[in-house]
């Protein structure tokens, strides 16, 4: 088959958020099965907005081709490039898989898709999480007006729609009945080092945006109230983001006395990210909600032990006790767990090799891949 993905942004090896990374290595996985496997994306990544020497410009990552258009950002990315060029040649595909909810470059993807009878699906990656969905009441109207107008047509048309979890299937169902919806866990690809760090204080470390759905003023609270003789953490995440919500989390650091404990590392590449998991003894996270937390995934494929709260959607991974879970915004309970990991380094290490079992027997690509393939049509033109 010859299969298609759009993202909005994509720079390997230079992810700005979950969604690029994982398309793009949905795409290797699929590759590794055979089939030929091409990407539609922008010369927007995070802050950064590269020029194009042409258009569109064709750059090989192994077997994938990846095709850069050149687009604008208004809170949503645009580009006529990418949807002239996708009207021109979209019957050259077999398959379209769209990764772009609340931009415009999924309507690109609907259109064309019913102007030349493509298969289309639709990767949501939480968007469709009920508390995400039901967040802030202006924020809320916002994106139930996008989804109605923009969304909804694509989805009903859909040939399928990934989601992460049950929840997000059923809160899709409830809207459009009739849609057909897979539920695919996140995939995580094998770590390029596994966690080594055995001596030195005990390094907490966290990553994701640096926004209040998150929680990690839950986090800063609690290492506020732990013993803090040997212990730090590490923030890995863009901290110019939302600047107003840093301020607030930096005041209440110089409040608690912990200017000496926690650093802010800002955004960091691949390596350097790894470098920072790799050397720390605790990963933690406690969203207010998650579709499947791909930070999560990759502290554990190193090893980490990881508390994380249940609005991280990794039930089942609590199940097998390969992490531990707390409950929501209870300040308390993040405590006593976390009080329990950092105390016990035997029982970090047991939690850590679990972690790592349940990354590969349940969140391998090619096995995820393997399950995309099986819900794509069978018939290939090319």
């Amino acid at each position: 088959m010859h299969i298609l993905h759009i993202v909005y942004s994509l720079v390997p090896g230079q992810y700005f958020g979950g969604v690029p990374k994982m398309a793009f290595e949905l795409a290797c996985a699929q590759a590794r099965l055979g089939h030929r496997v091409s990407i539609y994306t922008t010369n927007i990544n995070g802050p950064h907005h590269f020029p194009l020497p042409s258009t569109p410009l064709r750059v090989h990552f192994g077997p994938i081709e990846v095709y850069y258009f050149p687009a604008q950002k208004y809170g949503v990315f645009f580009s006529n490039s990418l949807r002239h060029y996708l009207h021109q040649y979209g019957a050259t595909f077999d398959a379209i898989h769209t990764h772009n909810t609340y931009h415009p470059l999924n309507q690109y993807a609907r259109q064309t898709a019913a102007r030349q009878a493509i298969p289309l699906f639709y990767h949501t990656h939480g968007c469709f999480n009920p508390i995400s969905l039901h967040q802030g009441f202006w924020k809320a109207i916002k994106k139930r007006l996008y989804l109605q107008l923009w969304e909804y047509p694509g989805l009903r048309r859909a040939t399928g729609i990934f989601v992460n979890t049950e929840a997000e299937q059923q809160e899709i169902k409830k809207r459009i009945p009739q849609a057909t919806v897979y539920e695919l866990a996140n995939g995580v690809a094998p770590p390029p080092r596994q966690c080594s760090k055995t001596s030195g204080p005990i390094v907490l470390v966290t990553l994701s945006r640096i926004h209040p759905c998150k929680g990690l003023h839950y986090l800063i609270e609690a290492l506020h109230k732990l013993p803090q003789d040997h212990l730090c953490l590490k923030i890995i995440g863009d901290f110019q983001q939302d600047r107003a919500y840093t301020h607030r989390l930096q005041e209440r650091i110089r409040a608690w006395g912990l200017t000496d404990k926690i650093k802010f590392l800002g955004h960091l590449n691949e390596p350097q990210k790894y470098e920072q998991l790799c050397n720390a003894d605790i990963y933690c996270q406690f969203s207010e909600s998650e579709g499947t937390s791909l930070s999560i995934l990759e502290a554990m494929s190193v090893g980490l032990c990881c508390v994380v709260s249940e609005g991280c959607s990794m039930h089942q991974a609590a199940t097998h006790h390969a992490l531990l879970a707390c409950k929501n915004g209870d300040i308390q309970d993040i405590v006593e767990r976390l009080l329990l990991v950092v105390q016990n380094s035997e029982y970090r290490r047991s939690m850590g090799i679990k972690a790592q079992q349940y990354i590969l027997q349940h969140h391998g690509w090619d096995r995820l891949a393997a399950k995309v393939m099986a819900h794509y049509p069978h018939n290939s033109n090319h």
